[in-house]
């Protein structure tokens, strides 16, 4: 954009953001009351180095906070006002606390109680404390000085050399904790009670009422209102900035990038830095509200105590910077650009932000409505802007405003190879030619909403849209890229072209990598995993940032894993760019974001804080949390509470824990775990964390309890009742079990015998049915064939019912006495007519015939049932076959085949009840404990039917 446009618009139409929305570079959050903490008014903030956890001095008790929550501890006895001044560290568990008018005070595992050892007098007027190695203490006292070692206390009295100065003897440490105290006569240097001037040349004579040193060793310290330095190497002290004339400071902090903090005794903070000095009173809104206090965490954030608007936390060691650049209803940020001059537009709702030599300023033209969004913004070879919004394009040449498309909606723009404007619509793409507009470019290759356009470096036109990616060359189609190509939707929002000439898609299912050959996927892990991945840009150290609608994460130079970046939270990201000095630039529904693309992958968010256990309770009962807990067996309900300091979204931890025993790790979205039923013995809980689901978990904590185990399930007392129990089972029940044996037989051979009666009576129930069918026969035959033939029959019939006779009364009978019968009767038949049919027996036995007992007559009725109703009504010559397979020792399948015309299906269940021999022999069968002894089927042999009755008998 050209130089005669900036001049006509700063004029006219922009104006500059304030401070206040973040123009400064700063971030911060702000806690007070409403968020949990115990009182607005805060005197001291103490950072524990061994939990991270912040310590808050308030005007209503002691307020731990570990990022998520504050927890508020009280003193319980009697005292007036429970107004903590100071606040210093005891030892590595304990915290000793200075009072107002109420003396110092000790707090160890959530209990506050007094400590004695120093002077009641002196500690009741005690205004700050500083640790000295071990338990050694600076306080003052009102004015006055003071010295604790052991239980000794000291007025330190410099003399009529080193006079204190109005306010009392400041106490300056360096890097290493060496002890200085500032007088009216310049500094000296503290050491076992001996004093020696330090930069005796330049500050003799000089009151020193603050001061700070800085990594290097250099001093400096304040003096009316101006900031002076002095260098270990330098014999002059150098005068560095100056604050208000009104000023006059009484404070000096040094944080850990070098920059310089000052406190005024009227209440005003300032910041010098990179050459500036910020009034952070008008940054943070304070009003003129007191700082108190102000520490500098583990992750280098500043932590400020004010007196009445809580604490403040200043996000000075994040890797991001965030820009609240209009009201509420303007953040909302679609389109990102970098022009040719440097300048970062970024586009909102009815307005458009530009960052210029470090100032935002917001252009606010009449032609856009306040819920006309911004899409796109772009640049052309002569300056000149193009703005694509939901309404229409608009060209801003110099300092007049043009519309030139109002009838769609502007979603992506960019420059073809010929110089001329593409615009992806909703209905398609357009193209811009001498500022005015084409009809539909590609339409019969794409009609659907088009979400971006982007040429890779091979002048190939990359389209995304709701039906897949397109990859155009000299506007033919290469390729029409959907899920069936690989992507994981077809629903492509942006496109993003890396250094190595790679194309990356962002859908609503994840991510898409294309490397001229094959498609690679990158998805969002739970609980991720439903995110719709709305931007993507290649930053340029080779990480690949993708915004979604949970978050930012990025795919680390190695191209392995889609990563979460946690620092910014779970914001909605809508847009992604990346500006020519590297930094990533993210638009989102509330800010405009600036994240340095240049750090380390070890330098990424991490905590290296561990897990710390809060408190250990079953539900009436609070433990010491430091000792080991014994759970009474009856009351084993436990627990436990826990945390991790992270002051960095801490929303976004994840918890995990497992027994000790075990290799899995269970999540939990909770800070406290609850165990019922406890089984009695020693137990040990591991408790982790990571911050993002791709991070390691950290370092485990272990926690160990025990649950008491009572007299009873000791195994002393478990061995002996269990012999005393076996012994009196063994004498008590020996005779019980004898008798019970006998019964048994008795029973046994009475049901055997029942059983063989029943059998008996079958058989004797067959035996009328079977020759009342012979005589029948004979009766037939007799008519039908001459004498000789009627007596051979009559004389095998007599011997049939001569083996009848003879195995009337037995139950079972040997399997070869049946076979011999059923050939004697097979023979009849045949006999009887006139060997319309042929017969076979076949025998597959593991033993012989002989020795294998079966049911008395159980055969027969189904040989008879395949002769009479299947053979001869098929008035064909037809063949009967008897198989009897022994498959193992104890089991015996017979099957009965004929070829005759077969069953009918539905007349299978009615063939049992139409033979009374059939239905006699399964009551039999299922006497043996066979629950289906018969199963009669229709088969197919030969392109013959027939039926198969097969009969399983159990063998004893």
């Amino acid at each position: 954009m050209s130089l005669h446009f900036y001049k006509s618009i700063l004029i006219v139409t922009v104006f500059q953001i304030g401070i206040n929305s973040y123009g400064q570079n700063i971030s911060f959050n702000h806690y007070t009351r409403n968020n949990g903490l115990s009182d607005d008014i805060v005197y001291r903030i103490y950072q524990d180095k061994k939990t991270g956890f912040l310590w808050l001095g308030t005007n209503n008790g002691l307020s731990r906070f570990d990022g998520y929550q504050f927890t508020s501890f009280q003193y319980k006895g009697l005292i007036d006002r429970n107004y903590i001044l100071s606040i210093a560290p005891y030892n590595n568990d304990t915290l000793l606390l200075s009072y107002y008018r109420e003396g110092w005070f000790l707090f160890s595992n959530g209990q506050i109680y007094p400590y004695k050892k120093v002077d009641s007098l002196h500690a009741k007027r005690t205004i700050s404390i500083v640790s000295d190695k071990g338990e050694n203490f600076f306080f003052i006292d009102s004015k006055e000085l003071f010295y604790l070692s052991g239980e000794t206390t000291r007025k330190l009295d410099f003399k009529e050399n080193y006079p204190r100065p109005e306010k009392g003897y400041p106490i300056i440490k360096n890097q290493n904790g060496q002890i200085y105290i500032g007088t009216t006569n310049g500094l000296v240097e503290f050491n076992d009670f001996e004093v020696k001037s330090v930069w005796s040349n330049q500050l003799s004579g000089h009151t020193i009422n603050n001061g700070a040193f800085d990594k290097q060793g250099n001093f400096w310290y304040g003096e009316q209102n101006k900031i002076f330095n002095l260098k270990n190497n330098e014999s002059f002290k150098k005068e560095v900035v100056a604050l208000p004339d009104d000023s006059f400071i009484t404070r000096i902090e040094i944080d850990s990038k070098g920059w310089i903090w000052a406190f005024t005794e009227a209440g005003d903070l300032f910041l010098y830095r990179e050459g500036k000095l910020l009034d952070m009173d008008k940054i943070l809104k304070l009003n003129g509200t007191m700082v108190n206090d102000m520490i500098e965490d583990q992750d280098n954030n500043i932590w400020l105590a004010t007196y009445g608007k809580g604490i403040f936390q200043l996000l000075l060691s994040s890797n991001y910077v965030s820009y609240k650049l209009g009201d509420k209803q303007e953040n909302f940020f679609r389109a990102l650009y970098q022009s040719s001059d440097g300048t970062i537009w970024a586009g909102g709702r009815g307005a458009v932000f530009f960052l210029k030599e470090g100032e935002w300023y917001k252009y606010q033209p009449s032609q856009l409505a306040k819920q006309e969004f911004v899409n796109s913004i772009t640049q052309n070879s002569q300056e000149q802007l193009y703005i694509g919004t939901t309404q229409a394009l608009y060209l801003f040449d110099d300092d007049s405003i043009v519309c030139l498309n109002s009838d769609h909606s502007a979603r992506s723009l960019e420059w073809s190879i010929d110089s001329n404007l593409l615009i992806g619509t909703y209905a398609g793409c357009f193209e811009i030619k001498d500022c005015n507009t084409t009809d539909s470019i590609f339409k019969n290759l794409i009609s659907t909403t088009i979400n971006h356009l982007k040429y890779d470096k091979h002048q190939n036109l990359w389209i995304a849209s709701y039906k897949g990616a397109l990859q155009l060359k000299k506007d033919s189609v290469i390729h029409h890229y959907t899920t069936r190509d690989g992507l994981l939707s077809n629903k492509v929002n942006r496109i993003a072209v890396d250094h190595l000439n790679h194309v990356w898609l962002a859908t609503d299912r994840g991510i898409n990598r294309y490397d001229g050959k094959q498609w690679y996927s990158y998805k969002l892990s739970e609980p991720y995993s439903k995110h719709n991945c709305t931007s993507i840009t290649s930053g340029k150290t080779g990480r690949i940032w993708v915004g979604t609608s949970g978050g930012l994460f990025y795919i680390d130079e190695e191209g392995k894993d889609l990563r979460s970046y946690t620092d910014i939270g779970n914001s909605n990201i809508y847009s992604l760019a990346t500006d020519s000095a590297g930094n990533i630039w993210a638009g989102t529904l509330n800010a405009m974001i600036c994240i340095n693309d240049r750090i380390n992958k070890e330098e990424l968010p991490l905590n290296s804080n561990p897990v710390s256990i809060t408190e250990v309770r079953t539900k009436d009962t609070v433990f010491n949390k430091a000792a080991h807990v014994k759970l009474p067996f009856k009351n084993n309900r436990l627990i436990l509470q826990f945390t991790v300091p992270f002051f960095k979204n801490p929303d976004r931890l994840r918890f995990y824990y497992k027994w000790s025993d075990s290799d899995r790790w269970i999540e939990t979205n909770q800070r406290y775990l609850e165990f019922n039923s406890l089984p009695p013995g020693k137990h040990s809980l591991l408790l982790s964390y990571s911050i993002s689901p791709s991070q390691k978990l950290s370092k485990p904590k272990e926690y160990s309890f025990s649950v008491f185990t009572p007299v009873w399930l000791r195994p002393w007392f478990l061995a002996t009742a269990a012999l005393l129990v076996i012994y009196l089972i063994y004498y008590t029940s020996r005779y019980r079990l004898k008798e019970k044996h006998l019964d048994n037989l008795r029973e046994n051979e009475v049901q055997k015998q029942i059983t063989s009666l029943k059998h008996q009576a079958l058989n004797a129930m067959m035996n009328p049915h079977f020759i009342t069918n012979a005589l029948t026969s004979i009766e037939n035959f007799s008519y039908t064939h001459d004498k000789i033939q009627t007596g051979k029959y009559i004389s095998d019939f007599s011997r049939l019912i001569r083996l009848n006779l003879i195995n009337a009364d037995q139950s079972y009978i040997p399997l070869d006495q049946e076979i011999s019968r059923l050939e004697t009767y097979l023979s009849l038949e045949q006999l009887r007519f006139e060997n319309k049919f042929s017969y076979s027996i076949e025998k597959q036995l593991l033993e012989g015939p002989e020795i294998i007992e079966i049911p008395n007559m159980i055969v027969q009725p189904f040989v008879e049932n395949a002769i009479i109703h299947g053979l001869l009504p098929s008035g064909k010559d037809g063949c009967v076959k008897v198989s009897f397979l022994q498959k193992t020792q104890d089991s015996l399948e017979i099957n009965i085949e004929d070829n005759g015309g077969g069953i009918e299906v539905s007349r299978l269940s009615n063939l049992s009840r139409s033979s009374k021999g059939i239905k006699l022999t399964q009551e039999r069968l299922r006497l043996s404990g066979q629950e289906r002894p018969v199963e009669i089927t229709n088969i197919t042999c030969e392109g013959k039917r027939g039926t198969r009755v097969r009969i399983k008998i159990n063998l004893e």
